[in-house]
Protein backbone atom coordinates (compact mmCIF):
# COMPACT_ATOMS: atom_id res chain seq x y z
CA UNK A 1 0.00 0.00 0.00
CA UNK A 2 1.34 3.50 -0.64
CA UNK A 3 -1.01 6.34 -0.29
CA UNK A 4 0.81 8.63 -2.72
CA UNK A 5 0.92 7.72 -6.51
CA UNK A 6 3.54 8.04 -8.68
CA UNK A 7 6.40 5.82 -6.61
CA UNK A 8 7.32 3.86 -9.81
CA UNK A 9 5.87 0.67 -7.68
CA UNK A 10 4.59 -0.54 -11.50
CA UNK A 11 8.37 -1.13 -12.59
CA UNK A 12 9.22 -3.63 -9.70
CA UNK A 13 6.47 -5.80 -11.59
CA UNK A 14 7.64 -4.55 -15.35
CA UNK A 15 10.89 -6.04 -14.39
CA UNK A 16 9.28 -9.59 -12.75
CA UNK A 17 7.58 -9.50 -16.15
CA UNK A 18 10.84 -9.25 -18.01
CA UNK A 19 12.39 -12.10 -16.49
CA UNK A 20 9.50 -14.57 -15.92
CA UNK A 21 7.87 -13.66 -19.34
CA UNK A 22 4.49 -15.83 -20.17
CA UNK A 23 4.79 -16.82 -16.14
CA UNK A 24 3.07 -13.38 -15.39
CA UNK A 25 -0.28 -12.82 -15.46
CA UNK A 26 0.21 -8.69 -15.21
CA UNK A 27 -2.93 -6.08 -14.41
CA UNK A 28 -4.93 -8.71 -13.13
CA UNK A 29 -8.69 -7.71 -12.46
CA UNK A 30 -8.99 -9.61 -9.15
CA UNK A 31 -12.22 -8.29 -8.28
CA UNK A 32 -13.60 -9.15 -11.39
CA UNK A 33 -12.36 -13.09 -11.28
CA UNK A 34 -13.86 -13.28 -7.88
CA UNK A 35 -17.67 -11.95 -9.01
CA UNK A 36 -17.78 -13.39 -12.12
CA UNK A 37 -15.57 -16.71 -11.55
CA UNK A 38 -13.62 -16.90 -14.98
CA UNK A 39 -9.95 -17.32 -14.03
CA UNK A 40 -8.27 -17.71 -17.82
CA UNK A 41 -5.45 -15.65 -17.17
CA UNK A 42 -4.23 -17.32 -14.23
CA UNK A 43 -3.64 -20.20 -16.22
CA UNK A 44 0.08 -21.28 -16.33
CA UNK A 45 1.00 -18.09 -14.30
CA UNK A 46 4.07 -18.01 -11.22
CA UNK A 47 3.01 -14.51 -10.71
CA UNK A 48 -0.38 -12.26 -10.55
CA UNK A 49 0.05 -9.10 -10.27
CA UNK A 50 -2.98 -6.90 -9.70
CA UNK A 51 -1.93 -3.16 -10.08
CA UNK A 52 -4.66 -1.58 -7.98
CA UNK A 53 -7.25 -2.45 -5.50
CA UNK A 54 -9.91 -1.15 -3.40
CA UNK A 55 -12.31 -3.41 -1.89
CA UNK A 56 -13.57 -1.05 0.67
CA UNK A 57 -16.34 -1.67 3.72
CA UNK A 58 -19.39 -3.38 1.91
CA UNK A 59 -21.48 -6.30 2.77
CA UNK A 60 -20.13 -8.14 -0.32
CA UNK A 61 -16.18 -8.10 1.13
CA UNK A 62 -17.29 -10.73 3.57
CA UNK A 63 -17.98 -13.16 0.28
CA UNK A 64 -14.88 -11.84 -1.41
CA UNK A 65 -13.26 -12.96 1.57
CA UNK A 66 -13.74 -16.22 1.52
CA UNK A 67 -13.05 -16.62 -2.48
CA UNK A 68 -9.81 -14.52 -2.34
CA UNK A 69 -8.60 -17.26 0.07
CA UNK A 70 -9.43 -20.16 -2.00
CA UNK A 71 -7.87 -18.78 -5.05
CA UNK A 72 -4.84 -18.17 -3.34
CA UNK A 73 -4.29 -21.49 -0.82
CA UNK A 74 -6.06 -24.34 -2.97
CA UNK A 75 -3.13 -26.92 -4.11
CA UNK A 76 -4.80 -26.93 -7.59
CA UNK A 77 -7.03 -24.74 -9.55
CA UNK A 78 -9.88 -25.15 -12.27
CA UNK A 79 -9.10 -22.80 -14.58
CA UNK A 80 -11.93 -21.39 -16.54
CA UNK A 81 -12.04 -19.67 -19.40
CA UNK A 82 -14.73 -16.85 -20.55
CA UNK A 83 -14.43 -18.33 -23.94
CA UNK A 84 -13.06 -21.77 -24.00
CA UNK A 85 -12.43 -25.47 -22.17
CA UNK A 86 -12.36 -25.56 -18.32
CA UNK A 87 -9.05 -27.51 -17.04
CA UNK A 88 -7.01 -28.22 -13.19
CA UNK A 89 -4.10 -27.37 -13.31
CA UNK A 90 -1.52 -27.41 -9.61
CA UNK A 91 -1.41 -23.87 -8.49
CA UNK A 92 1.79 -22.62 -7.96
CA UNK A 93 0.97 -19.15 -8.86
CA UNK A 94 1.82 -16.40 -6.40
CA UNK A 95 0.62 -12.51 -6.04
CA UNK A 96 1.37 -9.16 -5.65
CA UNK A 97 -0.80 -6.47 -4.93
CA UNK A 98 -0.14 -2.79 -5.36
CA UNK A 99 -2.88 -0.57 -3.91
CA UNK A 100 -3.27 3.46 -2.70
CA UNK A 101 -6.16 2.70 -0.31
CA UNK A 102 -5.85 1.77 3.23
CA UNK A 103 -9.17 -0.45 2.54
CA UNK A 104 -7.52 -2.61 -0.17
CA UNK A 105 -8.24 -6.47 0.81
CA UNK A 106 -11.48 -8.21 2.39
CA UNK A 107 -8.74 -10.13 4.93
CA UNK A 108 -9.85 -12.30 7.57
CA UNK A 109 -8.88 -11.61 10.91
CA UNK A 110 -6.56 -13.93 11.33
CA UNK A 111 -5.34 -13.88 8.08
CA UNK A 112 -2.39 -16.38 7.38
CA UNK A 113 -1.55 -15.34 4.05
CA UNK A 114 -0.70 -12.20 2.90
CA UNK A 115 1.93 -9.68 4.03
CA UNK A 116 0.97 -6.34 4.02
CA UNK A 117 3.63 -3.54 3.54
CA UNK A 118 2.95 0.32 3.14
CA UNK A 119 5.11 2.58 1.64
CA UNK A 120 4.74 6.50 3.26
CA UNK A 121 8.00 7.68 0.54
CA UNK A 122 7.23 10.46 -1.87
CA UNK A 123 7.45 10.86 -5.73
CA UNK A 124 11.17 11.12 -6.75
CA UNK A 125 11.94 13.85 -9.55
CA UNK A 126 11.59 13.10 -13.15
CA UNK A 127 15.32 12.39 -13.82
CA UNK A 128 15.26 9.34 -11.31
CA UNK A 129 12.05 7.31 -12.71
CA UNK A 130 14.08 8.27 -16.60
CA UNK A 131 17.09 6.70 -15.17
CA UNK A 132 15.08 3.82 -13.78
CA UNK A 133 12.61 3.22 -16.85
CA UNK A 134 15.73 3.39 -19.31
CA UNK A 135 17.60 0.70 -17.40
CA UNK A 136 14.36 -1.58 -17.23
CA UNK A 137 15.02 -1.90 -21.50
CA UNK A 138 18.85 -2.69 -20.89
CA UNK A 139 19.44 -6.67 -21.59
CA UNK A 140 21.89 -7.26 -19.63
CA UNK A 141 20.22 -5.26 -16.95
CA UNK A 142 17.03 -7.36 -16.36
CA UNK A 143 19.75 -10.76 -16.81
CA UNK A 144 21.75 -9.16 -13.82
CA UNK A 145 18.49 -9.13 -11.59
CA UNK A 146 17.47 -12.94 -12.88
CA UNK A 147 20.84 -14.52 -11.91
CA UNK A 148 20.79 -12.08 -8.42
CA UNK A 149 17.46 -13.89 -7.51
CA UNK A 150 18.70 -17.31 -9.24
CA UNK A 151 21.34 -17.26 -6.53
CA UNK A 152 19.79 -15.50 -3.38
CA UNK A 153 20.16 -17.44 -0.61
CA UNK A 154 16.56 -18.70 0.98
CA UNK A 155 17.77 -21.71 3.15
CA UNK A 156 15.72 -19.75 6.06
CA UNK A 157 12.60 -19.17 4.29
CA UNK A 158 9.72 -21.30 6.16
CA UNK A 159 6.74 -21.02 3.28
CA UNK A 160 4.39 -22.66 5.81
CA UNK A 161 4.98 -20.01 8.09
CA UNK A 162 2.23 -17.01 8.86
CA UNK A 163 3.36 -13.62 7.29
CA UNK A 164 4.12 -10.92 10.43
CA UNK A 165 0.57 -8.30 11.77
CA UNK A 166 2.27 -5.35 10.63
CA UNK A 167 1.01 -1.95 11.90
CA UNK A 168 -0.11 -1.66 7.98
CA UNK A 169 -1.98 -4.99 7.98
CA UNK A 170 -4.04 -4.65 11.42
CA UNK A 171 -4.86 -0.86 9.79
CA UNK A 172 -6.27 -2.63 6.68
CA UNK A 173 -8.38 -5.13 9.04
CA UNK A 174 -9.71 -2.36 11.07
CA UNK A 175 -10.70 0.25 8.24
CA UNK A 176 -12.51 -2.57 6.58
CA UNK A 177 -15.17 -3.59 9.19
CA UNK A 178 -18.46 -2.23 8.99
CA UNK A 179 -19.35 -0.17 12.00
CA UNK A 180 -21.94 -3.07 13.12
CA UNK A 181 -18.69 -5.67 12.60
CA UNK A 182 -16.56 -3.08 14.99
CA UNK A 183 -19.09 -3.48 17.90
CA UNK A 184 -18.30 -7.19 17.75
CA UNK A 185 -15.20 -6.42 17.84
CA UNK A 186 -15.16 -4.20 21.09
CA UNK A 187 -17.64 -7.04 22.76
CA UNK A 188 -14.46 -9.36 22.42
CA UNK A 189 -11.92 -6.93 24.10
CA UNK A 190 -14.24 -5.52 26.27
CA UNK A 191 -17.53 -7.02 27.19
CA UNK A 192 -17.63 -7.37 31.55
CA UNK A 193 -18.95 -11.16 30.79
CA UNK A 194 -17.72 -14.33 29.19
CA UNK A 195 -21.23 -14.97 27.34
CA UNK A 196 -23.27 -12.60 25.26
CA UNK A 197 -26.87 -12.80 23.33
CA UNK A 198 -27.75 -12.35 20.01
CA UNK A 199 -30.65 -10.11 21.62
CA UNK A 200 -27.84 -8.12 23.34
CA UNK A 201 -25.54 -8.13 19.91
CA UNK A 202 -28.87 -6.72 18.23
CA UNK A 203 -28.91 -3.75 20.48
CA UNK A 204 -25.64 -2.72 20.75
CA UNK A 205 -25.71 -2.60 16.73
CA UNK A 206 -28.89 -0.19 16.70
CA UNK A 207 -31.19 -0.31 13.33
CA UNK A 208 -27.83 -1.28 10.82
CA UNK A 209 -27.82 -5.12 12.50
CA UNK A 210 -25.75 -7.21 9.95
CA UNK A 211 -27.95 -10.07 7.90
CA UNK A 212 -27.48 -13.37 9.12
CA UNK A 213 -24.89 -14.21 6.55
CA UNK A 214 -22.52 -11.24 7.07
CA UNK A 215 -23.79 -11.61 10.99
CA UNK A 216 -22.07 -15.21 11.24
CA UNK A 217 -18.52 -14.05 8.97
CA UNK A 218 -18.40 -10.98 11.31
CA UNK A 219 -18.95 -13.55 14.26
CA UNK A 220 -16.35 -15.78 13.37
CA UNK A 221 -14.34 -12.81 12.55
CA UNK A 222 -14.18 -11.57 16.14
CA UNK A 223 -13.92 -14.52 17.82
CA UNK A 224 -17.17 -15.11 19.13
CA UNK A 225 -18.62 -18.83 19.13
CA UNK A 226 -21.96 -19.68 19.40
CA UNK A 227 -22.29 -22.00 23.01
CA UNK A 228 -26.01 -22.82 23.27
CA UNK A 229 -29.62 -21.05 22.55
CA UNK A 230 -33.29 -20.74 23.98
CA UNK A 231 -36.18 -19.78 23.35
CA UNK A 232 -38.08 -16.57 25.22
CA UNK A 233 -40.90 -16.98 27.17
CA UNK A 234 -44.50 -16.70 25.17
CA UNK A 235 -45.24 -13.03 24.28
CA UNK A 236 -48.80 -12.25 23.42
CA UNK A 237 -47.61 -9.91 20.73
CA UNK A 238 -44.79 -11.31 19.01
CA UNK A 239 -44.81 -15.28 20.06
CA UNK A 240 -41.63 -17.08 21.20
CA UNK A 241 -38.24 -16.65 19.68
CA UNK A 242 -34.71 -18.04 19.46
CA UNK A 243 -31.61 -16.16 20.90
CA UNK A 244 -28.24 -17.46 20.55
CA UNK A 245 -25.68 -17.29 23.29
CA UNK A 246 -21.98 -16.51 22.54
CA UNK A 247 -18.94 -17.05 24.51
CA UNK A 248 -16.34 -14.36 23.86
CA UNK A 249 -14.14 -16.56 26.33
CA UNK A 250 -13.50 -19.73 27.72
CA UNK A 251 -15.71 -21.55 24.86
CA UNK A 252 -14.75 -25.42 25.65
CA UNK A 253 -16.43 -24.60 29.14
CA UNK A 254 -19.38 -22.71 27.83
CA UNK A 255 -19.88 -25.25 25.35
CA UNK A 256 -20.08 -28.23 28.09
CA UNK A 257 -22.04 -26.12 30.05
CA UNK A 258 -26.30 -26.40 30.40
CA UNK A 259 -28.54 -23.12 29.55
CA UNK A 260 -29.64 -22.72 32.80
CA UNK A 261 -25.64 -22.19 34.16
CA UNK A 262 -25.23 -19.66 31.09
CA UNK A 263 -28.45 -18.16 31.50
CA UNK A 264 -27.10 -17.82 35.14
CA UNK A 265 -24.27 -16.15 34.28
CA UNK A 266 -25.53 -13.78 31.38
CA UNK A 267 -28.26 -12.48 33.95
CA UNK A 268 -25.82 -11.91 36.93
CA UNK A 269 -25.58 -7.64 34.93
CA UNK A 270 -28.11 -5.81 33.18
CA UNK A 271 -27.59 -4.86 29.98
CA UNK A 272 -27.20 -1.55 30.49
CA UNK A 273 -24.85 -2.27 33.38
CA UNK A 274 -22.62 -4.35 30.48
CA UNK A 275 -22.82 -1.41 27.90
CA UNK A 276 -21.76 0.65 30.60
CA UNK A 277 -18.68 -1.44 31.74
CA UNK A 278 -17.93 -2.05 28.02
CA UNK A 279 -18.08 1.73 26.70
CA UNK A 280 -15.42 2.68 30.20
CA UNK A 281 -13.25 -0.08 29.28
CA UNK A 282 -13.21 1.01 26.07
CA UNK A 283 -12.15 4.67 26.63
CA UNK A 284 -9.22 3.15 28.49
Amino acid sequence: MAPLQGLGRNWVSSILKRILRSGVALGFDLMGALKSGFNGDLGMRLLAVVDEIDEGGGVERFRHAQALKQIVTEETRRINPKYGRQRTEYNSCRWLIFSNSLTALPLEERDRRFWVVRCDDKPRDAAYYQALYTIRDDAEFIASVAHWLAERDIASFKPGAAPPVTAAKQDMLERTRSPEEQVLHEVRAHWPLELVTSEELKKLMGENALTFAALRHALDRAGLEKVGAYKTTKDWCDGRHNVTIYARDNVAHWKGADIATQRHHIDQMTFKDKELRMECADLL
